[in-house]
């Protein structure tokens, strides 16, 4: 990954460049969002300059010269860490690059948000928020030379120290601070630059993006899509009954609710095009995964149709056949998908 332009905006001088800084405060209002911005002075300018300047530095230089070589991310957030060179008892987040042509659905959520909702995001003026920080969800700021800019993304957290009352010395006087204070922290979760998100923080991901709201999404698309391939194959008279009955899918989906790392497997079988019918079409080869593997699902033949216990490791089972690499070379005589992502 290349920060050399971004380094180039932040130079030694900040007051020989034309450098322009807006600062937006987003909030979450049912799955959408909504954001204020105020006006800066000269040395809120400056101030923010310095703090992202050093902090990007920092965070950079300390994670390149630990991690191992970065690749680009493919099915986020699945890979999160990699392990320091000289102690592997100690993870580091690594620096994640999703592009607009990075697989997986949730890439595509992210880059029609990020244009839709944010960039374009015609911002309020920061009075009409009566003083009420508490519920800002992120910061999003933009910075530009006039030729380069790049964004940066910060999750915000409003400290309770600031709920409390506030006071300031003047002397020896002790004030009351009338106006509400707001503050910035020097954070880095995700850096948007030349059509490149670079994930710093990969919770910030879920908190930022509705993640959790696409997951179930990702669910219901699984089980309408079981429901969907059945049902044609049924219609086509490539089979006379169900594979799966409801109440075996209505079983997964209550597996996966609620549980962020159930549903991110189902979002690994729809990420994979025409997984889900291939497995259909070679439940037949179900009895060939080895016996030692204790599989809680079993083909009957005389039915042509699956059962399987209504228990989580039967329904972990059911989908590493459709996207674990082993058991793909066995069921589907093809490479499939490294389960250890999942």
């Amino acid at each position: 990954m290349n920060f050399s332009p971004i380094d180039s905006i932040f130079n030694d001088d900040l007051s020989s460049q034309n450098i322009t800084i807006s600062l937006k405060f987003f909030f979450h209002e049912d799955s959408r969002y909504v954001c204020y911005s105020p006006n800066l002075k000269s040395d809120v300018v400056e101030e923010i300059y310095s703090l992202y300047k050093k902090t990007l530095r920092k965070e950079t230089t300390s994670r390149s010269r630990n991690l191992d070589a970065q690749h680009d991310a493919s099915l986020e957030p699945f890979s999160k860490f990699l392990f320091n060179k000289d102690s592997k008892d100690r993870r580091i987040e690594k620096i994640d690059d999703i592009r607009p042509n990075s697989s997986g659905n949730f890439s595509r959520t992210i880059y029609s948000t990020l244009h839709e909702q944010m960039l374009n995001a015609v911002p309020k003026p920061i009075y009409l928020l009566n003083n009420n920080y508490d519920d800002i969800n992120f910061t999003f700021c933009t910075i530009s030379n006039g030729i380069e800019d790049f964004s940066i993304i910060s999750m915000f957290n409003y400290p309770k120290v600031l709920k409390s009352a506030m006071f300031s010395f003047t002397g020896n006087q002790l004030s009351k601070v009338m106006n509400k204070m707001i503050g910035l922290e020097s954070r880095i979760d995700l850096l948007f630059y030349d059509e490149s998100l670079y994930v710093f923080n990969h919770q910030s991901l879920d908190r930022i993006f509705f993640f959790n709201d696409f997951l179930k999404q990702e669910t219901k698309q699984f089980s309408d899509d079981l429901v969907n391939i059945q049902n044609t194959m049924i219609k086509d008279k490539r089979i006379t009954t169900e594979i799966f009955s409801q109440d075996d899918i209505s079983y997964i989906q209550q597996y996966a609710s609620g549980n962020q790392e159930r549903m991110k497997k189902l979002w690994q079988v729809n990420s994979i095009p025409g997984r889900m019918q291939r497995f259909l079409e070679n439940v037949k080869n179900i009895p060939l995964i080895p016996a030692k593997f204790k599989l809680e699902l079993s083909y009957v033949a005389i039915t042509n149709t699956v059962t399987m216990k209504h228990t989580p490791m039967a329904v972990n089972q059911l989908l590493k056949c459709m996207c674990d690499k082993y058991y793909v070379s066995i069921l589907l005589n093809e490479p499939g998908e490294d389960s250890s992502k999942a």
